[in-house]
């Protein structure tokens, strides 16, 4: 039995004896499949294959995707979705982990930058309550995984669109919904009043812990492709 990894690997090799039309249809299909949370990720890529394979011989015989798919590759897509075995629920928690822990580290190194361009012209508070770090933390947390539903979201409604020239939206989307998430972030660290212990966090720290975060997501990422491909 083949893995994920090695699943993958097939399909995207598969993937270039497409034409164009069948293989920006099979894309939306791919990217529709995978970004359900719900369904199990092997049999996800299975039916992947399956699909793939039915594509390059309905190519070879001169069939179009639609004489293969029907008018509504949308409606198509859920019957697959809903036939699925359900992802469990530790592999959905480890992949949330992942986005959330590559988010928050991405943001820190950000900020450390940031700090670390603007404090030879900005006086900088040097001190911050442990009370506003943690406050950012958990809102941090939740703001991070809102985002991974909404961008998962903003890309599935965008697929199956018969004019392409309508994805430029979902770019202004993500990067709106992205700086909304910042902004609140940043309202939270200007006006929640802080309390208890003084923490001197310097900008170097900032980029040292957004570092770990990413360094745990690529592990927690490792860890469970080890784990689906035994």
């Amino acid at each position: 039995m083949n893995s994920v990894k090695e699943l993958i690997e097939e399909n995207n090799e598969k993937r270039k004896l497409l034409n164009k039309e069948n293989e920006r249809l099979y894309s939306d299909f791919l990217l529709y499949i995978r970004t359900d949370l719900r369904a199990s990720e092997y049999e996800s890529e299975e039916i992947l294959m399956e699909l793939l394979n039915h594509l390059l011989e309905g190519q070879e015989a001169g069939k179009s995707a639609h004489d293969l798919f029907g008018n509504d590759p949308r409606a198509y897509a859920e019957e697959l979705l809903e036939g699925l075995p359900s992802e469990k629920k530790q592999n959905v928690f480890q992949f949330v982990i992942v986005q959330i822990f590559n988010q928050l580290g991405q943001t820190g190194v950000i900020v450390g930058l940031l700090l670390f361009i603007l404090s030879p012209f900005v006086e900088l508070k040097k001190t911050i309550p442990l009370s506003l770090i943690v406050g950012i933390a958990i809102v941090g947390l939740f703001i991070s995984f809102l985002s991974v539903k909404i961008v998962f979201h903003f890309i599935r409604s965008d697929l199956f669109q018969p004019d392409r020239k309508k994805t430029k939206k979902l770019y202004w989307r993500v990067g709106i919904s992205g700086a909304v998430c910042f902004g609140l972030v940043f309202l939270l660290f200007k006006f929640l009043p802080g309390f208890g212990p003084q923490l001197s966090v310097s900008w170097w720290l900032y980029i040292l812990i957004g570092a770990c975060f990413i360094v745990i997501s690529k592990l927690v990422k490792w860890l469970n492709k080890r784990q689906v491909s035994y």
